[in-house]
């Protein structure tokens, strides 16, 4: 986790010179990213099943495993047993996909004591059918562990009076008029003509936060290129583009950078642009949304 350090009251000087260390410190990350992206070194597809808790089966699959849940456009797959077990059932005509599950072998070790120890070998692998939540109905999943106060930047939220709260994924999704989604920045406009925002998350990956904060921030831009009603995908690549270099910088979550090359280039895609061109498009807006994020918060330390 990162420990961030506000700085005391500067002059004109100290903080021109902040400000160019900050400067510095975005693009080193910006290019980083950028690198990483258009060499191709991040996945075309990594699970999204990452984003899920480690209290779910999906948390404690094997990569191979969460790779083929990620690309079933799901984060929590189960077996149909593993559903029943939660109260939830498969609907009717819901198709299943494959995981591989592992053939173990039990077997009795007795040490040169005389002692007794069983073990367990796998032997092999076979294919176990699997549901997406998506495809599931019943009791509602309980809410993903999520602790507020220890998300980087959530002091930047407080200070825009953005409420932040935690909500199970099939909640989200109601929400949302059943768009899949782990997390949302909304703004809803009151009876008395008051807006009141807020950032919801169904799931405890920082970087989905990021990408929300990220969504904030744009709209408190002054001066921005890529504007929400006329350019609505690259308003998304702006803000995934944000979340992947405030990961990188942060230290925090740099195995998302696959899962977010898929949403870039999805969202470029349909654009009708070229990768690279989406993201140089969007250079001038990300740099804002990071400078507004960031704010005075230089003394970045991960551990």
């Amino acid at each position: 986790m990162a420990s961030y350090k506000k700085k005391p009251i500067m002059n004109d000087e100290d903080r021109q010179a902040s400000e160019v260390i900050k400067e510095q410190r975005i693009t080193s990350a910006l290019d980083k990213v950028l690198k990483m992206f258009e060499e191709g070194k991040a996945p075309a597809a990594t699970a999204q099943s990452i984003f899920a808790s480690a209290d779910t089966p999906c948390g404690r699959w094997s990569f191979l495993n969460q790779l083929i849940v990620g690309s079933n456009d799901t984060f929590d797959a189960r077996t149909f047993k593993q559903w029943q077990a939660v109260n939830r059932t498969v609907r009717k005509g819901a198709k299943a996909f494959y995981v591989f599950a592992p053939n173990t072998k039990s077997f009795t070790e007795t040490d040169t004591d005389g002692n007794e120890e069983k073990k367990s070998v796998v032997t092999g692998f076979r294919l176990m059918a699997v549901f997406a939540v998506q495809d599931t109905e019943g009791d509602p999943l309980p809410l993903p562990t999520l602790e507020l106060k220890n998300l980087p930047f959530i002091e930047r939220a407080q200070e825009w009076n953005i409420e932040v709260s935690a909500h199970g994924f099939k909640d989200l999704q109601r929400r949302l008029c059943g768009t899949p989604a782990l997390g949302v920045h909304i703004t809803k406009i009151s009876s008395t003509g008051e807006a009141k925002e807020e950032i919801v998350l169904a799931t405890p990956e920082t970087s989905v936060f990021f990408h929300e904060l990220a969504h904030a921030a744009q709209a408190r831009l002054i001066e921005r290129r890529i504007n929400r009603e006329q350019q609505l995908e690259l308003h998304e690549v702006v803000a995934e583009f944000s979340a992947a270099v405030l990961s990188e910088m942060t230290g925090i979550s740099t195995k998302m950078a696959g899962n977010s090359y898929k949403y870039i280039k999805r969202y470029a895609d349909q654009a009708q642009l070229t990768l690279h061109k989406a993201l140089n498009m969007v250079l001038g807006d990300v740099k804002g949304v990071l400078n507004l994020i960031l704010g005075d918060q230089l003394e970045m330390k991960s551990c």
